[in-house]
């Protein structure tokens, strides 16, 4: 049986433990949580607890973890749909080590399971027989680069790296309309289920098309849900694609677009006493975007 150990994230704090479940672990059925619980298997700081019990930020989760994985749940998946998507996956790899593996995710692919979602790359590699941890998220729209740790040791120790911010993350995004400043931070809070949470990022414009396009850099400095197009539409400039956020009915028919043009496109830390030093090629929506509008930029540094 797999043991595996968690931190509550600050959106998580003040959380029904079946709640943290079902969000972070939802391959746990209710009814295994709440036996494991009864039994003591679950501790939270080496403490017993109740399936009722509440979750504090930074709190050690300490849990076995058994998936429901049986016949109905692969039926979910088509054979060949499950093989496409597999086969997507691991052709996006752009690194692997003894500890590490890291994708370029693909465009409108999930990385893990939620309401609604019946496919995610957690479920994929679970289902192919990898034990391998999913150890932070990007949105189903973002893509770009994805670490996934091979073991829990592993997952733990990059966790870790996140929650002390030591793991330096870039983004790259195409911008309806220009930023008044050339570069800032922008600072606000965040509303996430009814509880409101610092959130900062970091900018810069690397180019701009007329008044109405901008091509920008973005460095999160917290790390909240949906934070980088939450923060695009509060100074006027959401991220193009980003139908979510933002009603672009309103706008020009050329600011219309069916892909969200937000890329991960670097990521920087130390494992192990390595320094790892991540890139993902932008996709080919984003590169068409770029060389329409941007012609004159050089992708070759746009990490700079």
């Amino acid at each position: 049986m797999e043991i595996k150990i968690f931190h509550v994230e600050k959106e998580d704090d003040g959380l029904r433990l079946d709640r943290w479940f079902h969000r972070n672990v939802p391959n746990m059925p209710f009814t295994i949580v709440a036996k494991l619980a009864r039994k003591g298997q679950i501790r939270i700081d080496s403490k017993r607890v109740k399936i009722n019990s509440k979750v504090i930020y930074n709190q050690k989760i300490r849990t076995p973890i058994i998936e429901y994985q049986n016949q109905r749940q692969i039926s979910d998946i088509k054979p060949s749909n499950f093989e496409d998507i597999k086969n997507k996956i691991f052709n996006s790899i752009i690194h692997e080590d003894e500890h590490i593996i890291a994708l370029n995710k693909p465009y409108d692919l999930c990385v893990q399971d939620g309401s609604n979602v019946k496919i995610s790359i957690d479920r994929v590699l679970k289902l192919s027989g990898f034990k391998y941890h999913i150890v932070h998220r990007i949105d189903k729209e973002t893509t770009g680069l994805l670490i996934i740790a091979k073991n829990a040791n592993i997952a733990a120790k990059i966790s870790k790296l996140f929650r002390d911010k030591k793991i330096n993350k870039s983004y790259l995004s195409v911008l309806c309309g220009i930023p008044k400043s050339q570069q800032g931070i922008i600072e606000s809070k965040i509303n996430i289920l009814d509880k409101e949470y610092d959130a900062k990022t970091q900018f810069k414009v690397i180019s701009e098309y007329k008044n109405i396009f901008s091509l920008v850099k973005f460095t999160p400095l917290t790390g909240r849900k949906h934070q980088i197009r939450i923060h695009s539409k509060s100074i006027n400039c959401p991220i193009l694609g980003d139908n979510k956020h933002f009603n672009f009915k309103s706008k020009q028919e050329i600011q219309k677009s069916d892909h969200l043009h937000l890329h991960s496109y670097l990521l920087s830390f130390n494992l192990y006493n390595k320094n790892y030093m991540l890139k993902a090629k932008i996709p080919k929506h984003f590169q068409q975007m770029i060389e329409k509008y941007f012609p004159t930029h050089n992708l070759e540094n746009y990490d700079k």
